[in-house]
């Protein structure tokens, strides 16, 4: 019996340590800032950047690959979180619905197909 109690104390240990590595995504507009790249990678989205870089001024930088001329297309907008009963992330005109795990943000563009913004940084 102790050894089943022992074995229950480790994995408690274990799990309130991993829960601690990453601390949660919150309320707080700065833990969205970061650079977030398009998922899945293989689909082209049209009217939708393949980066968008949301910065603590408030201001977004969305950057396209034109694959028809290999250029990259670049603009500017402001960005706004608004918490309701659905939180969501505005930039310009388009709104993102927010998925959260731990310190995991994902922005959603269509949730049906799998296709959001995934923040690597």
């Amino acid at each position: 019996m102790l050894t089943i109690r022992r074995a229950l104390e480790c994995l408690l240990l274990s799990t309130l340590l991993l829960e601690s590595c990453d601390p949660p995504v919150g309320s707080n507009p700065n833990d969205y800032v970061g650079e977030y790249v398009l998922t899945p990678h293989d689909t082209t989205v049209s009217g939708f950047a393949d980066f968008v870089v949301l910065k603590r001024d408030h201001t977004a930088m969305l950057l396209r690959f034109d694959r028809d001329s290999d250029k990259v297309i670049t603009s500017e907008g402001r960005w706004d979180l608004t918490r309701a009963e659905y939180d969501y992330l505005s930039i310009g005109k388009f709104s993102y619905s927010i998925e959260r795990s731990n310190a995991h943000i994902w922005l959603g563009i269509n949730t049906d197909l799998g296709q959001r913004y995934e923040k690597v940084r």
